[in-house]
């Protein structure tokens, strides 16, 4: 008798800054780089979703903040201080979030690096010059 099981994993719907092993896959060292404006402002908006679990209010807020700040990224314009504001104002209602910038950030390619919102963003979570 002839048992076949299937062990393939069916993922859908958006992930992003995700790592998945199934089986007996193993992750041994995994980066990602964000090299364009329109890749770190997908990135950013990918963050709303973490904000499930808040109050709407909060919720609501974190999503504006976000769009505000993935606007800038996609513009690849902005004033440094009004972007590490908005961006500290997400990282302290949510630390998850602000961890998760904070590897965004590290993510960052080099044609990125010194962008006004890489910049701003390093402001705000403390992993730049003040």
């Amino acid at each position: 008798m002839f048992h076949h099981h299937d062990y393939s994993t069916h993922i859908t719907g958006g992930i992003s800054a995700s790592n998945v092993a199934t089986g007996n896959a193993s992750l041994s060292h995994s980066s990602a780089s964000v090299g364009t404006p329109a890749e770190l402002a997908s990135e950013i908006r990918g963050l709303k979703s973490l904000a499930a679990d808040y109050s709407r209010i909060n919720r609501d807020a974190i999503a504006s903040m976000l769009d505000s700040l993935a606007a800038r990224a996609e513009a690849g314009d902005g004033d440094r201080e009004e972007i590490a504001e908005i961006a500290k104002a997400v990282a302290e209602i949510s630390p998850t979030i602000r961890a998760r910038m904070m590897s965004l950030v590290s993510a960052v390619g080099t044609s990125m690096a010194g962008s006004i919102i890489v910049e701003g963003l390093k402001a705000a979570l403390g992993m730049g010059s003040p």
